[in-house]
Formats: structure tokens, sequence, C-alpha cells
């Protein structure tokens, strides 16, 4: 077998400079790069940039409350629970005197566009709190109904407080009950639900993208010789194996270096631009971080670790080999040009199936059909990846599909040889099952 390899090298090189040296290789790869690097830095920066509150909407708010206590409850604990709440940051309490409304309204007017009067009086068994716009007022309802909500909260604690009451017990009297149903076993959020489903369907797509694309190539270079009738002289300096994994890794180097150039540029435009963000809005905060943590506490404490993100590279990587080498079996039984299509069905067809039944089994949520597809060489591919990235396997499934994904790639190759050096004498002739059968058992 060693032997059988020898000189493997030359049809690597060979074709790495046909399809690296490419200009069309080098032009669609810069410009899916610059492409990555551009959108991802400015989502990433225009979603750190701050919130800056339109100014016609910050003129629209309440600044100042002119409030009067028309009941016999002490309120001397309000202003302070007034000033700790946030919907109440910007706005300045005053209490005053008893007074006619009329004046009341007029003196808050006199002090500000933005001011407003308030008037807490008792009705039978209820407080009434009424908010008074003065006319000429540059205030909006909106902002005075969001003051109210906040400032019967602060009144109905500072009664509270003047009864006597604990202010823990304040806390928990104020506490609001929430209620929601849940199926028995059902604890993520709808955010991580998305994820769960969405990240698999995204990834499959590229993953099917780059073995479509790429494995049609593996098929043309394996058939070319033979189908321009150049194996004779090609099988006289160099073994068939050779000559196949040659090419095949050859095509597989090109996908990988492509993939990778884009996937740096991913990592570019992520960091770079998170990077450039924290400079420019030291007040945004990470967004990058933020992502990563939000995944690792819906998801789970592996999401998007490095050894995830490594472990998945590499069984994309084993994956991509294994359809590269199956694409080399479909080109290994074209006997002449008019019969590539056809046979490209051998290739086409696991891919397909591959991706979509893992994706079909995630969205039946079959756990025992998962857990097959994760080791089975030709849907491990389309799954296995993306559950390493979102936490939903361990370490040790990815091993187990690196190698099982190593081994069949390698068996395939040997299979695309051996079916590539049997046919020699079947040139230009049409191949049928026994044929081909008598040349795989080396008949």
């Amino acid at each position: 077998m060693k032997h059988s390899l020898k000189n493997w090298k030359l049809a690597y090189s060979f074709t790495c400079k046909q399809y690296m040296g490419n200009a069309r290789f080098k032009i669609v790869t810069a410009l899916i790069g610059v492409l990555l690097v551009g959108v991802l830095a400015a989502v990433i920066l225009i979603t750190a940039m701050p919130e800056e509150e339109d100014e016609e909407a910050q003129e629209g708010r309440i600044e100042r409350l002119c409030l009067m206590n028309e009941t016999e409850l002490s309120l001397d604990a309000l202003p302070e629970l007034f000033s700790s709440e946030e919907e109440l940051a910007d706005v300045a309490l005053e209490t005053v005197g008893t007074r006619p409304v009329e004046e009341l309204i007029a003196y808050a007017a006199e002090q500000s566009e933005r001011t407003c009067a308030g008037v807490l009086k008792r009705e039978e068994d209820r407080l009434v709190l009424s908010v008074f716009i003065p006319d000429g007022s540059s205030v909006e309802e909106d902002s005075v109904e969001e003051l109210e909500t906040a400032l019967t909260d602060c009144i109905y604690a500072a009664v509270l407080l003047n009864a006597d009451i604990q202010p823990a017990q304040v806390v928990l009297l104020q506490m609001p009950v929430m209620s929601s149903s849940i199926e028995a076993g059902e604890q993520t959020s709808l955010a991580a639900t998305l994820i769960k489903y969405l990240a698999p369907m995204m990834f499959g797509l590229f993953m099917y993208f780059i073995v479509l694309l790429y494995g049609q190539s593996v098929s043309k270079e394996v058939s070319v010789e033979k189908t321009s009738k150049l194996m004779e002289t090609l099988l006289t300096s160099i073994h068939p194996y050779a000559l196949v994994t040659g090419k095949v890794l050859a095509i597989f180097s090109t996908a990988m270096l492509q993939c990778f150039i884009w996937i740096g540029c991913i990592l570019v435009g992520v960091f770079g631009s998170s990077f450039a963000a924290a400079k420019l809005f030291p007040d945004g905060g990470s967004t990058v971080t933020q992502a990563v943590n939000f995944l690792r506490e819906e998801l789970g404490s592996t999401a998007l670790s490095v050894p995830s993100v490594i472990l998945a590279i590499v069984v994309f990587s084993a994956g991509c080999l294994l359809f590269f080498a199956l694409a080399g079996v479909a080109g290994s039984i074209v006997s002449k040009p008019e019969d590539t299509a056809s046979a490209q069905a051998v290739f086409i067809y696991p891919v397909l199936i591959g991706w979509l039944v893992p994706y079909f089994a995630l969205l039946a949520e079959n756990e025992t059909v998962l857990r097959v597809c994760r080791v089975v060489p030709f849907t491990a591919p389309f799954c296995v990846p993306a559950e390493l990235l979102t936490g939903t396997v361990g370490w040790g499934i990815g091993v187990l599909s690196t190698v099982l994904l190593l081994l069949a790639s390698a068996a395939l190759v040997w299979l695309t040889a051996r079916i590539y050096r049997g046919l020699v004498l079947y040139t230009g002739q049409k191949i049928s099952w026994k044929t081909l059968t008598g040349v795989i058992r080396g008949k």
C-alpha cells in the first residue's frame, strides 16, 4: 500500500495549482471575505451604539412635580422612595402646602414648561392621585402616565412604612405574582429554542453548499483523464491510489483553505468590530461577550467554548473529506463524458439525505434517530458540528464522529482508486452493475 501511494504529492500539487491559482477562486474568496467582514462589523457597531433619546421625546418628558397632600396620612418616606425609583430618576419632587388647585397649577407653570402639579386626596376608602398639566406645558400625556404608575407604588410603600411595617415586609407586599404554564421537562426559553433549530439549518445549508460545489470538482478531476483517454499514460507513472488520493486531498485542501479564510474573516469582523465598538462606545458593553454568555446560560456551559469550536471545525473538515471521497467514487464510474451527469446521483443523493434526516429528526425531537445520526458518517457532519457549538453534545461524540468519518473517507478513497484502475479497459463502454461489482472484487 505504501508503494501504491508513491508520487501522490505530484497529483496533489498539480491539482492545487490548478484551483488555488485560478483567478476566479481568488476573486470569489476575496469578495465574500470582504462582504463578511463588512456586514458583521456594521451589525456589531450599530448594535453597540448607545441609544440616543429623541430630542422631541426628551422635551415632552416631565422633569418636576409639585405634589400637594390633602390627606391626613404622613408621607415622610415619600421623597426617599421617589428618588430610588429608576423610572423617576430624572424627575424632581417638591412637596407643597395646602392651597387651591388653581394656585397649585399656576405655581407649577411658573417653575418651567416641564413641571406638573399633583394632588393626593382621600375619597371614602381609597386614595386618589391626580396630576395636572398646566396650559402651555411641553409635557406629554405618556410621560405623565409613566410617572403616575411609578408614583402610585411609592405612595403605597410610604403609607405602609407610616403604619410601622418593616421595609422588608413592604417589599414582599409590593412583590407581583407572575403565572405561566410550562409543559413538564420544558425549561428552555423561546430564544434558546430558535437557536436550537436554526443553527443546524444554517450550518447544514453552508455544508451542503461547500460539499456540492467542490464535490462536483472532485468528480470532474477523477473522470477527466478517463474521458480524454489519458488514463493509460498516467498509470505508467503514478499508481491509481496515489492519483485519486492526490486529487481528492487537493480539492479538499482548496475547499478548506477557502472556508478557513472565510472563518478568519468572520472572526476579524466579530472581534475586530467588538474591539472598535468598545473603544468608540465604552458604555455599550461587548456584544460578543453578551452573546456568548447568553448562549451558555440558555444552552449549556460548553456552548462556543474554544474546545467545542475547534472540534466542530475538525468534524466539519472530516465530513467534507468524506463527501469529496464519495464524489470521487461518482467520477470513477464514468466511462464517457455523457455519463457524468447521471453518475452525480451517487454523490448528491447521500449528501441530501445526510442533511435532511438529522434535521427532520431534530424537528420531530426524535432523540433515538439523532443518536444514530451522530455516529453514521453520512449524517454526522450535518448535525454534530452545530450541536458542539451550541453545547448540545459533549466532546466525546465529536471525537468519535471524527474517527468514524476519517475511516469512512479512507475506505471511499480506496474504493475510488480500485474502480478507477479496474475500468481502464472499459473506457467509452456502458458500465453494468455486474461489471462494477467484478471490478470492486478484483475479478
